[in-house]
């Protein structure tokens, strides 16, 4: 538990670039610890009104992939990094494209301490999927 705030720590005192990636930390049951300011303007919502939920509860929507999705519950519950290119909503209601990289923190156990999401925008093609 030290060592897990001493890097959210650090993490939140570095100084961020204008084009930082968006970042997201969450516990292992998936629920939003902390983000970066990055994130914050990519989807609207503070770090107050995020933190507790899980990240697809907020961000997914209808034009969302479930094959998607699954692929990356798969790849939390085996533990395993991932990378998925998806379509996510803004508070407000507007789609966007985000490429999500997901990779667990393990314990000397090979137990989850938390998840780390790197995500950077992408851009929506006319009909509504990620283009990179």
């Amino acid at each position: 538990e030290a060592l897990k705030q001493r890097l959210l720590d650090s993490i939140s005192t570095r100084p961020q670039s204008r084009e930082m990636d968006a970042i997201v930390v969450t516990d292992p049951t998936g629920a939003i610890e902390w983000v970066n300011t990055s994130f914050s303007k990519m989807c609207g919502y503070t770090l107050s009104e995020l933190k507790g939920h899980k990240p697809g509860h907020l961000l997914q929507g209808p034009g969302t992939d479930p094959t998607a999705i699954q692929r990356i519950r798969n790849a939390l519950h085996a533990r395993r990094p991932c990378r998925e290119a998806l379509v996510n909503y803004h508070k407000d209601g507007t789609p966007y494209g985000a490429d999500v990289a997901i990779t667990p923190i393990l314990d000397d156990a090979g137990e989850a301490l938390w998840f780390v999401a790197k995500e950077r925008q992408l851009a929506l093609s006319e009909a509504g999927v990620p283009v990179a």
